[in-house]
C-alpha cells in the first residue's frame, strides 16, 4: 500500500471518528442550528428550492447551499439531528483530506499527514464540523479552491517555471469551487480567496524595480511600491483570468440570488447584502464587538491542541522566509492565505470564533511543516520549544481536570466525572516529554496526534451528549405532546422567553409574545393553549391568565437561574410534570 494511501485511510478514519460518532446525539443547540436545520425542513415541506424560512418568516441570513444540503441529507437520513448535521460531518472529512494534499503539495506527504491530524482536532473546526451550520460548506469551498489553486501551480511551476497558472482548464474549477462558496455563505466565498491568490501572486512573481537594488531603508520601500504598483496589480489581476471567473461564478450562483430575488421582490438580496455583510462589517451587530487583537485569541483557543505548537511554529517560518528556503513560496501561500482572512475579518465591526475559520487549514499546513521538521531535522529547531508546547498541553490537561468538575458541579450537577477527560492530554504530555528526551521524536509526535483524536472524540462524542442532557428544549415538547398529543404543538407560544429549537422540536410555528395582553389574546382565543414562560417573568402575567390554566412542566432552566414551565388552557386531566419523574425522564 503506497504512502499515499495509507495516509488518506488513517485520516479519513481518524476524521470519521471525530466528526461522526453520536453525531445525532445531541440535541440542536440554539440559536443557529435550529434555526438552519428548521429551514432546510421548511424549504422540503413546500418542495421549495429558493426561498428559506423559518417560523414561517423569511430567513436572509445565509444562501441556500446549506439548506439545499441538509434537504437532499433529510431525504436519505430522515428529518432529524443527524440528518441536519450529516453534510457537515462529511465535508468536514473532505476538508481534512483536502487539507493533507495541500501540505502533500507544498511540502511533503509527512507534512500533509500531521497537518491534516492537526486540523482535525482542533476545537473549532470540530465545532464547525458537527454543527448544522453553514461553516463547513464555506470551508470546504475555500480549502477546495486553495487545494485546486496550489495543484494548478504546482503544475505551472513544472511547466513554465512559474507560479502563476496560465491554462483555462486550471482557473474555471478554481473559479467554480468559489461560485460553490458565494452560494454557501456570499461575496466573502469570491472576494476572500481571490484577494489571497492575488496577494500571493504579486509577492512571489518576479518584479523589475526600475530603481537600483539597495539594501537602504528607501531602497527597500522603492522595491516595495515597484511590487505593489497600480499597473503591476492591474497586470496580474488581468492574467488570473477575471472575465473567465465571473462568467464561472455567474453560471453557478447568480440563478439562485435571481430567483430569490424576484420571488421576494428583493426583500431577501436587501436583508441579505446590506444588513448581513455591509452592516456586519462595518458596524458591531448583537454585540458580538471585540478589539483588534481579538482573531489572535481566538486562534490559539479554537485551534486547540495543535495551537501549543504556535510558538515554534512562528519561529520556524521566520527562520524558513530569512534562510530564502525550498519551502519559502509555499510558506508565504499559507501566510496570504490566512492572513487576508484573518487581516478582513479583525477590521470588521461584527466579530464571531466562526468568522476566520477558512483560514484553519493554511494554519494547519504550517503546524504540520513545524512537526515534520521536528522528527526529521530535530537539531534546526531550538531544543527547548518542544517541552515548553508538552508543559501547555500538560497544563490544558491539568485545567481540564480540574476546572471541568468544578463548572460542573455549578451548572450540571452530576456530570462532575467528565474531568477525566482532562487525564488524555496530561498522560499524552507526560508521554511525549518522555519519548523526545529519549530522542524518540516520531513516537513523541505520533502520541501527540493518538491523543489529540481520541480527546477530540470523547470532547465531540461522549461530553457533549451529557452536557446536552440537561436542556430544556426536547423534554419541554414531549410534555406539551403527552399531555395534549401530537396536534397540541400547534398550539404553543413562548412568553418573553424564545428559543429556535422551541420551533423545529415542535415542528410547527411557535408565536413569540412580549406584552401580557398578547398572553390574554392568545389563550382566550386558542383551545387549548400552551405558554412556555420562565417563572421569574410570571408575575407580569397574573393578571390576565384565566383562572383554568395549570402548570403541566417545570425544570430549571439550561445554564440560566430559575425554572421553565409550561402552562396550558384547559386543565389538562394529566398531572403536572418535572424534570424528575420517571416518564419524562424516558422522553429526554
Amino acid at each position: 500500500m503506497s504512502a499515499l494511501v495509507r495516509h488518506q485511510l488513517w485520516l479519513v478514519v481518524a476524521a470519521g471518528l471525530v466528526f461522526f460518532t453520536n453525531l445525532g446525539g445531541p440535541g440542536l443547540w440554539d440559536r443557529d442550528e435550529p434555526r438552519n436545520a428548521g429551514c432546510a425542513r421548511e424549504m422540503l415541506e413546500r418542495g421549495d428550492l429558493v426561498v428559506p424560512t423559518f417560523n414561517g418568516e423569511l430567513r436572509a441570513h445565509k444562501p441556500v447551499l446549506t439548506y439545499w444540503l441538509m434537504m437532499a441529507s433529510y431525504s436519505v437520513w430522515g428529518v432529524d439531528e443527524f440528518g441536519a448535521r450529516f453534510f457537515s460531518a462529511l465535508l468536514g472529512v473532505g476538508t481534512v483530506i483536502l487539507t493533507y494534499h495541500i501540505g502533500r503539495m507544498l511540502y511533503t506527504a509527512e507534512t500533509g499527514f500531521w497537518s491534516a491530524i492537526v486540523l482535525a482536532t482542533s476545537l473549532m473546526f470540530g465545532v464547525s464540523s458537527r454543527a448544522a451550520t453553514p461553516d463547513a460548506p464555506l470551508v470546504f469551498t475555500c480549502t477546495l479552491t486553495l487545494c485546486l489553486f496550489v495543484r494548478a501551480s504546482t503544475r505551472a511551476r513544472q511547466r513554465d517555471d512559474t507560479p502563476l497558472p496560465t491554462a483555462l482548464s486550471d482557473w474555471i474549477p478554481i473559479y467554480a469551487a468559489m461560485a460553490l462558496a458565494v452560494l454557501a455563505k456570499g461575496p466573502v466565498g469570491f472576494l476572500l480567496p481571490i484577494a489571497a491568490i492575488g496577494l500571493y501572486l504579486l509577492i512571489v512573481l518576479p518584479c523589475e524595480s526600475p530603481a537600483p537594488v539597495t539594501d537602504s531603508l528607501g531602497g527597500r520601500l522603492r522595491r516595495v511600491l515597484a511590487r505593489f504598483s497600480p499597473l503591476r496589480i492591474q497586470r496580474i489581476a488581468w492574467q488570473m483570468r477575471p472575465l473567465t471567473g465571473a462568467l464561472v461564478i455567474a453560471l453557478i450562483a447568480f440563478p439562485w440570488y435571481i430567483l430569490v430575488g424576484l420571488q421576494t421582490d428583493g426583500a431577501f438580496l436587501q436583508e441579505f447584502l446590506v444588513n448581513h455583510n455591509k452592516n456586519r462589517f462595518t458596524t458591531s451587530m448583537e454585540n458580538h464587538r471585540g478589539p483588534v487583537f481579538y482573531y489572535l485569541i481566538a486562534i490559539l483557543i479554537g485551534m486547540a491542541p495543535g495551537s501549543i505548537f504556535a510558538g515554534p511554529t512562528i519561529a520556524r517560518v521566520r527562520s524558513r522566509l530569512r534562510e530564502n528556503h525550498a519551502w519559502r513560496d509555499s510558506d508565504v501561500l499559507m501566510l496570504c492565505w490566512a492572513g487576508v482572512i484573518i487581516g478582513a475579518f479583525s477590521l470588521a465591526g461584527t466579530k464571531l470564533p466562526s468568522y476566520v475559520l477558512p483560514s484553519y487549514p493554511a494554519l494547519a499546513v504550517l503546524v504540520g511543516a513545524f512537526l515534520y521538521t521536528w522528527i526529521t531535522e530535530n537539531q534546526r529547531v531550538d531544543r527547548r520549544w518542544f517541552p515548553a508546547s508538552m508543559m501547555t498541553l500538560g497544563l490544558i490537561g491539568a485545567g481540564i481536570a480540574i476546572g471541568l468538575p468544578i463548572a460542573a458541579h455549578l451548572l450540571l450537577p452530576g456530570e462532575e466525572w467528565l474531568g477525566a477527560v482532562g487525564l488524555v492530554p496530561l498522560t499524552a504530555a507526560i508521554v511525549c516529554w518522555m519519548s523526545a528526551r529519549r530522542r524518540q521524536y516520531l513516537t513523541a509526535v505520533r502520541v501527540y496526534g493518538a491523543s489529540a483524536v481520541a480527546l477530540a472524540i470523547l470532547a465531540f462524542g461522549f461530553v457533549a451528549l451529557h452536557v446536552d442532557r440537561h436542556q430544556n428544549d426536547q423534554p419541554v415538547m414531549a410534555a406539551i405532546r403527552a399531555v395534549g398529543g401530537e396536534d397540541a404543538v400547534e398550539h404553543v407560544a413562548a412568553f418573553g422567553h424564545f428559543r429556535s429549537t422551541y420551533v423545529y422540536y415542535a415542528g410547527h410555528r411557535v408565536e413569540e409574545f412580549r406584552e401580557a395582553d398578547e398572553v390574554a389574546r392568545f389563550f382566550d382565543s386558542t383551545a387549548p393553549g400552551y405558554l412556555i414562560v420562565e417563572e421569574r417573568k410570571l408575575e407580569r402575567l397574573r393578571q390576565v391568565l384565566p383562572d383554568d390554566v395549570a402548570e403541566i412542566y417545570r425544570d430549571k432552566q439550561f445554564l440560566k437561574e430559575g425554572d421553565l414551565l409550561v402552562l396550558a388552557r384547559p386543565r389538562p386531566a394529566a398531572s403536572v410534570r418535572t424534570a424528575d419523574q420517571p416518564d419524562q425522564a424516558e422522553q429526554r
